[in-house]
């Protein structure tokens, strides 16, 4: 295995002072993210889910948050000491990777989206993933602005695939101090 989940934190103050903590997703996080599901918007779950759901079987919690950091990366943003974001990235194709990101309600368009996409994208980029496909509805406008910055390769059917930068040390104009 190239990389250790020690490449997945991150201590960052936002522009509008904001503190946000990255860390890999631990099992014992389950808890935690039930009763964030449940509080998220019927809209936010919408755009994420593309469905209303509002909760998950045991099953799909488990493989949600029991992952190898290696072709399943997952990471959560914690804000007051709450989650409050989670973004992951599986494996589909050999140097291909589907991602998907929910940012709670009371922090979404403060930065915590692009602090999620940008470690996501760092840990991809070590682990040798050189495209990410992202499942968008047509009206999730805050997803399309998230994966603007990096270079689109296609568009097809909802599904829009973007690749990894090369050196992600290239990055301008993010929203940190």
């Amino acid at each position: 295995m190239c990389c250790m989940a020690d490449d997945l934190h991150r201590h960052v103050t936002l522009r509008d002072g904001l503190v946000v903590d990255v860390r890999p997703i631990e099992e014992t996080d389950e808890a935690e993210l039930r009763a964030g599901l449940s509080i998220l918007s019927p809209q936010s779950r919408y755009l994420r889910f593309h469905s209303e759901r509002s909760s998950l079987t045991a099953e799909e919690w488990r493989y949600l948050t029991v992952v190898d950091q290696q072709r399943h990366i997952a990471v959560v943003a914690v804000v007051d000491g709450r989650i409050a974001g989670v973004a992951r990235a599986i494996v589909v194709d050999d140097g291909a990777a589907e991602v998907a990101f929910v940012v709670a309600d009371e922090v979404q368009r403060r930065g915590v989206g692009t602090l999620l996409r940008d470690v996501l994208v760092d840990a991809a980029a070590a682990r040798g993933i050189r495209t990410l496909r992202a499942n968008v509805l047509a009206q999730n406008a805050p997803m399309r602005r998230l994966l603007a910055p990096l270079e689109r390769i296609g568009e097809r059917d909802g599904v829009i695939e973007v690749r990894v930068p090369r050196d992600t040390r290239e990055w301008q104009g993010l929203p940190f101090t």
